[in-house]
């Protein structure tokens, strides 16, 4: 089965190396920006994009486009970084949606090793490292390049912070987790299951039905992002993370740039969005999880407003609709 994902991985790197071999060839303008490697989890209290342009971001950028492992001094679980912008001469839509079709096909191959083994989810690192290498980055590996079929308006690239993501997991699947870590601490402490920290936080959620949803709470670090805007609306088209270049088709429209500016933790540490994890109803705070508020108070959950994109594009709005 491992052998089923290494010839997966050997269909990505030769679409890459075809993407690569193309959109260098027909580049009219770009930009991208050179960010520091991450050398330990920890966010950085400060980061100083460089600016690059030229033959050396293009040669840079096929370079981070088929980098899928990390570098020598780069921490576990990070990404290596480029955010930036090129304007071609030519549609590369067609090369991309190949290279992201066979990005699936190696998380597709991945996911079938997974449940053929009975592994939880978060076996996924461990058995692309067994079956690539161990300097592997499975989310370098796997993240998407993002491509429009038309010229920009503007693009505002810009940083965000130490947001949040939420994401809402089942009572019953919690309740697995803790029981297989109460078992470990047991083991580890040779105390009783109901005297660890995991026993203590299965009697709080004793109660609970297997099928309520609980809300975990992650911090995610510092990254580039991007907003899009094609039209002369006041609201962007697209936001996208900017961990990768963009591309886009070259018209006779000039696109407006506005630049990746440096970051510093202390000129984002200002009020939180009216301090919203403050109002949340702790459940299991030590563990990020909270209470679903649309499921208590029987509220279905509104979908995001995003405008229709008219474009062809790679771009998937995060109410999930086609553009």
């Amino acid at each position: 089965m491992p052998e089923s994902i290494e010839t997966a991985y050997m269909h990505l790197k030769q679409a890459v190396a075809d993407l690569n071999s193309r959109w260098s060839t027909c580049v009219v303008s770009g930009e991208v920006w050179s960010l520091p490697t991450l050398t330990e989890q920890a966010a950085p209290k400060a980061i100083t994009p460089v600016s690059v342009r030229g033959r050396q971001a293009i040669e840079l950028s096929q370079a981070v486009l088929q980098q899928f492992e990390r570098e020598a001094d780069q921490a576990p679980g990070t990404v290596r970084r480029l955010p930036g912008w090129f304007l071609l001469s030519e549609s590369m839509l067609g090369p991309i949606r190949q290279v992201n079709q066979m990005k699936g096909a190696v998380e597709a191959a991945i996911e079938r090793v997974r449940l053929k083994q009975g592994l939880a989810e978060t076996a996924r690192t461990r058995l692309v490292r067994e079956a690539l290498g161990a300097s592997i980055s499975l989310k370098q590996l796997t993240r998407h390049i993002q491509a429009f079929d038309a010229t920009p308006r503007l693009l505002s690239f810009t940083w965000a912070g130490h947001t949040g993501k939420t994401k809402r997991v089942p009572v019953g699947e919690v309740r697995r987790r803790l029981e297989k870590l109460a078992q470990l601490q047991a083991q580890r402490e040779g105390s009783d299951i109901e005297g660890t920290p995991a026993g203590a936080a299965l009697r709080v959620i004793f109660n609970l039905a297997d099928h309520a949803r609980l809300v975990k709470v992650e911090k995610v670090a510092p990254h580039p992002r991007v907003n899009v805007f094609f039209s002369h609306r006041s609201r962007y088209d697209a936001m996208l993370h900017a961990n990768l270049p963009l591309f886009f088709l070259a018209g006779e429209q000039p696109t407006e740039v506005v630049g990746l500016k440096n970051f510093n933790i202390e000129n984002r540490i200002a009020l939180r969005r009216s301090n919203k994890s403050s109002q949340r109803i702790p459940v299991l705070p030590e563990y990020g999880l909270y209470m679903d508020e649309d499921e208590l108070w029987g509220r279905s959950r509104p979908g995001l407003e995003v405008s229709p994109l008219f474009v062809e594009s790679t771009y998937r709005a995060r109410t999930g609709c086609k553009p």
